[in-house]
């Protein structure tokens, strides 16, 4: 059975109910809220961006790492397999560079989606079969921005462990198998693979210039009677396939979940202070203690000890 079947029998069968009963398939969970997930993936990527830490440990072969770093290594060399060839031109010269290059445009269709969020959903919210194929792929991207997001904070987390980055078993083997993901993705926003996400809504109009961009329903007629997965290229197919299983949506259903996630964020934020600090006071060996420069390292990391301790704050608030 295609993918576009299952969609159209997954509504169908709710029948009459398909509105009131959307939890049962999570897409009509309140998709204003979707605005805040997108802030949380945003600032993953941002976050991962401003770390030069982990370029330097990838060029530097004299460095002993640990295991951690040796797992991440692994993960980095799967990653690298999955690059275009220009995008791996580039990972000659600096590491992640081709990953800092892409955040830049992924950033920007997210952004994109943000200021067109009632053009692609309309009135999903009151009836999720309104929805067209394009907002599936819409929230199919967002969907696997957000997984890039999770693996460059995983990679992140292993190559500057602290005590408190919570490495478990799971998440390192969860490092090495999204690896490929990643830079199929990175690839994909830099546009050097087919179809090319740099200037998202060119994704949204070769739908629509295809006759694909159908909605869920209209007028009793499933989408379904109209398409085929045929019509579709494998990227297409992906992203609305990411789209339809819509964890992303589900997750923001339950306040259990969504302070599970704000709990992540306040500890990858602090992560990434505390590794920040360490960077600063590296840099204050040597300098002239009564000098500007020394004045001027002891502000920042005097300014990022009080976000660590705003971050701690918050994560024993979310803990209870």
């Amino acid at each position: 059975m295609g993918f576009i079947q299952q969609i159209a029998d997954l509504f169908r069968s709710r029948g009459s109910d398909a509105v009131a009963s959307s939890d049962r398939f999570g897409i009509l969970t309140p998709l204003t809220e979707t605005i805040d997930y997108l802030e949380k993936t945003k600032t993953y990527l941002r976050l991962f961006q401003s770390n030069t830490k982990i370029a330097l440990l990838l060029k530097d072969k004299t460095v002993h790492h640990n295991a951690f770093q040796e797992k991440a290594k692994n993960a980095y060399q799967l990653y690298l397999r999955s690059l275009a060839p220009h995008d791996l031109a580039m990972e000659k010269q600096v590491g992640l560079s081709s990953a800092q290059a892409a955040i830049d445009s992924i950033l920007g269709n997210l952004e994109l989606i943000e200021d067109n969020f009632q053009k692609f959903f309309g009135d999903a919210l009151k009836d999720p079969t309104t929805m067209r194929t394009s907002s599936l792929l819409v929230i199919g991207y967002i969907q696997t921005a957000n997984a890039f997001g999770n693996w460059v904070m995983q990679l992140t987390n292993h190559f500057v462990p602290n005590d408190d980055s919570n490495i478990t078993p799971f998440v390192t083997k969860e490092l090495i198998e999204n690896a490929p993901m990643a830079g199929q993705f990175v690839s994909h926003n830099l546009g050097n693979w087919t179809p090319r996400y740099k200037g998202f809504l060119t994704l949204i109009n070769d739908l629509q210039k295809k006759g694909v961009d159908v909605v869920i329903r209209s007028d009793d007629i499933w989408l379904d009677s109209f398409i085929s997965e045929r019509q579709f290229s494998s990227t297409e197919q992906n992203l609305i396939i990411a789209g339809f299983n819509n964890p992303i949506l589900s997750w923001a259903t339950g306040r259990m979940v969504k302070q599970q996630e704000q709990l992540e964020l306040a500890q990858y934020r602090k992560d990434w202070l505390i590794s920040k600090i360490a960077m600063e006071e590296a840099k204050m060996h040597g300098v002239d203690q009564n000098s500007p420069d020394y004045a001027k390292l002891k502000r920042a990391i005097d300014y990022y000890s009080s976000m660590v301790s705003k971050q701690e704050s918050k994560i024993e608030r979310l803990r209870g």
